[in-house]
């Protein structure tokens, strides 16, 4: 059959059956159009994807194909020696209408509602007894038309189910009776410049400036336009913009200030602009005004601030008089300034004069638990008359408290701080919404990052939280720690779904491509305009600026020193990779990505060997490699030059052996088994007592809130793939009140180490990615990781 294909017209289906043609072409079941099906998936299934417009079917549980694309698609098929079948219904179908249906394709005739039916050119509107229709629509086709009666259309609706069918690509056929109609509502409306975007649909002119379905302004341009020569004049004048298909241009909502004069021309030469074209130009002139101030705000060093407090502010640095003003200013917003900034102060500074002014009388702190008692003890060292309480942890105890609370009278207690768990709790949540109610509330939400997942029970409380407030703002110096996408939630809780709207993936999929094999809502890649224009609506919300840039601090130094696995060591890190290479080898490169969160994991398995076998093998004996490469750091740090030293280890079993390896310095830990008094006494005596020379701390635990410029040095034994708790880590030490040049020294053991380096620095470069490059960190590919292992 491969030679010699058997093409069957008007076969039975005893007859297809029999002979198996690699696809076969039916009528539909309500004989309006053409359906087509496969008997086993072949290469004819690969040519029909080709197809546009073709879509599945279930109620006919085969494929839609467009009948005026049936000649050439039959053509092609011959060409490339590929068996097909037309089912005898159709055959006849096709051929009594082949005439009639090659003058509709060729403009030859203006068809009929009866010409439309009779030649299969589907979907189509035709108008029957005053009544309009809209006949051999698919189930995906309805859903993208969005009619609200197919059997029954108005006049009104017909503009609009047009106006979707245009960008959406389908071909709609409008019957002469249809179109003369249509033509008569709106021909007038055209040419006094003052129509609506669905217009379009009837009577598209030569060029017009408008939007689309989802409010994006454009330049429609006319195909046959093409043909004149002042087309590329007209096009030229607006920049920038871009190209999207050969119908239409986009204009960038956020810079079509820019192109107003551009735009201006176009007006003069007569071009019409429908109403909503005008409202996003309207809009755009609000947006880049927005843009403007924002720009300022992060531009100044210094500004002359009207406070009730003027002995505070002159205690404040220059770049927190700023963040005072902008918080003042506006009513929400996000602080993203650099960790060690001083963001905290800040709010606190702006709650006061916000407070005295009777703007608000209440703040409500939500931050992670580590952080509470450092806005309770900020609070109270810069502000005797702001009391922030902190919600007891026992349920019994909880209850007694907001009882006291609501009794309490309401100029004795300045706000509360609540722990990131403690707000999910339902009975917590209802309490404080009594509490808001009555309230002018300034709502801070600290590390807000920890709210970066939608679907979370964190983002839901704090979503109903922040409706009652007055003013709103969240602080973060890493607000986007994995990729672009963790600031949907942030943003959400600010405008409330103004920016971004209020559904995270129907956001999603307007700045990246979605869907892989295993999920539709993966990131495959990002639309590089798209991503552009939301950086900017973000810039509106933010206050952002760099140490570097602000105060004079010294400079962070990052080095690596490597250290050689030896002995039993290196053997067991050897055999874990082994099992490795044998488990990866076994995946296809599907499968490899499919499994990668797990292969990560047994990487950090090796990772544990590389830094201290015995977090694997508790009855090891040995002295780890690291342990004696960091005896030699701390000897160099503090016992020769008597300085302070942080050292970071993610694993609570490095955290005891090391402190009594180090007790003779005083060796102090910050970890999830130290109690929270305990944890702020080891901070203090860190901070504060010479006697205490070297902190070891969990960056999980450590890694936000807490200062540690005592110390210039900090030594990473190991690192894990979460790039938030190496990006809070490192700038404990490289803060406000930082006296010496900072040292970050990682030890590697392994090409592990050097690997997950690599991804936690490539995603602390991507704090940026607001306003530059917006890949993800990259790792390594299974043939790049099995190279690696087979080294080892």
């Amino acid at each position: 059959m491969s030679n010699n294909p058997i093409n069957l017209f008007q076969a039975s289906e005893s007859e297809i059956k029999l002979l198996k043609p690699k696809l076969a072409f039916y009528l539909s079941s309500d004989e309006n159009g053409l359906r087509v099906r496969f008997f086993r998936k072949n290469i004819a299934f690969r040519y029909i994807k080709t197809v546009p417009a073709i879509h599945y079917t279930k109620r006919d549980k085969s494929y839609y194909f467009p009948t005026e694309l049936l000649t050439d698609f039959i053509k092609s098929l011959k060409r490339k020696k590929t068996s097909f079948a037309v089912h005898e219904s159709a055959g006849k179908r096709l051929i009594i209408s082949a005439e009639t249906r090659r003058k509709i394709i060729e403009t030859e005739i203006e068809p009929s509602n009866q010409d439309l039916e009779f030649s299969l050119l589907y979907p189509c509107i035709i108008k029957k007894d005053h009544l309009f229709t809209l006949k051999g629509a698919t189930e995906k086709h309805l859903q993208i038309l969005k009619p609200r009666n197919k059997e029954k259309l108005s006049l009104n609706e017909l503009p609009e189910i047009i106006y979707n069918s245009y960008f959406e690509d389908i071909k709609i056929w409008l019957s002469k009776e249809v179109r003369e109609l249509l033509v008569e509502k709106t021909v007038n409306i055209i040419f006094e410049q003052s129509f609506n975007d669905s217009t379009l649909g009837i009577f598209f002119p030569t060029i017009s400036l408008c939007c689309d379905q989802k409010g994006r302004p454009m330049l429609q341009v006319r195909e046959d336009l093409k043909l004149k020569l002042s087309y590329q004049t007209w096009i030229q004048v607006i920049n920038p913009i871009t190209q999207q298909s050969s119908k239409f241009y986009y204009l960038p909502l956020t810079k079509l200030s820019e192109t107003t004069e551009s735009i201006n021309k176009l007006v003069e030469l007569d071009i019409p602009y429908s109403n909503s074209f005008k409202n996003s130009l309207n809009t755009s002139k609000g947006k880049e005004q927005v843009l403007a101030r924002s720009r300022f705000y992060n531009s100044i060093e210094d500004i002359n601030l009207c406070h009730a407090n003027s002995e505070i502010i002159a205690k404040l640095f220059p770049h927190q008089r700023v963040a005072v003003s902008w918080i003042l200013e506006n009513e929400y917003g996000l602080l993203g300034d650099d960790m060690g900034l001083g963001k905290t102060l800040s709010i606190l500074a702006s709650y006061d004069h916000l407070r005295k002014t009777e703007v608000c009388d209440f703040i409500l702190v939500i931050c992670p638990n580590s952080l509470v008692k450092n806005w309770q003890r900020e609070s109270q060292l810069w502000f005797n008359d702001m009391k922030l309480l902190a919600m007891p942890k026992s349920k019994t105890l909880r209850e007694d408290f907001f009882r006291k609370f609501k009794l309490a009278p309401t100029d004795w207690i300045a706000g509360l701080v609540i722990n990131f768990e403690s707000s999910r709790i339902e009975t917590t949540i209802t309490s404080l919404l009594e509490i808001l109610a009555n309230r002018k509330v300034l709502f801070i939400v600290d590390e807000a990052q920890r709210a970066k997942n939608p679907q979370s029970k964190t983002f839901a409380a704090l979503k109903k939280l922040s409706l009652l407030s007055k003013k709103r703002f969240l602080l973060s110096g890493t607000p986007t720690p994995r990729d672009f996408s963790d600031i949907w939630s942030q943003v959400y809780l600010l405008d409330q779904g103004a920016r971004f709207g209020k559904s995270f993936y129907t956001w999603l999929a307007t700045i990246a491509e979605l869907g892989n094999k295993w999920s539709p809502f993966a990131v495959k890649k990002y639309k590089k305009a798209e991503l552009e224009e939301a950086a900017l609506c973000v810039q509106e919300l933010l206050l952002r600026r760099k140490k570097e840039d602000v105060v004079s601090l010294p400079e962070k130094l990052f080095s690596v020193r490597d250290v050689e696995l030896v002995g039993d060591q290196k053997k067991r890190f050897q055999e874990v990779c082994k099992d490795l290479i044998v488990r990866i080898g076994k995946l296809s490169g599907d499968q490899y990505l499919k499994h990668l969160d797990s292969v990560l994991e047994q990487m950090l398995r090796a990772v544990q060997i590389g830094s201290n076998p015995r977090l694997v093998d508790e009855s090891w004996q040995g002295e780890p490699v690291k342990f004696i490469e960091l005896d030699n750091i701390v000897e160099e740090v503090v016992g020769e030059n008597e300085k302070k030293l942080v050292i970071w280890t993610n694993y609570l079993k490095n955290v005891r052996e090391l402190q009594e390896r180090y007790a003779q310095y005083g060796a102090l830990t910050f970890s999830g088994e130290v109690s929270e008094k305990d944890r702020d006494l080891n901070i203090q005596h860190f901070q504060n007592d010479n006697k205490f020379k070297i902190l070891i701390a969990v960056p999980a635990a450590g890694g936000v809130g807490i200062t540690l410029t005592a110390a210039q040095t900090a030594v990473y034994l190991e690192k894990t793939w979460n790039a938030e708790h190496w990006m809070q880590s490192i700038d404990r030490l490289h803060r406000i009140g930082q006296k010496g040049t900072v040292n970050i020294i990682s030890l590697h053991s392994c090409f592990i180490d050097e690997v997950i380096y690599k991804n936690v620095r490539k995603k602390q470069h991507q704090q940026s990615l607001m306003m530059g490059d917006y890949t993800k960190a990259e790792l390594p590919s299974k043939e790049q990781l099995l190279e690696y292992l087979k080294h080892t």
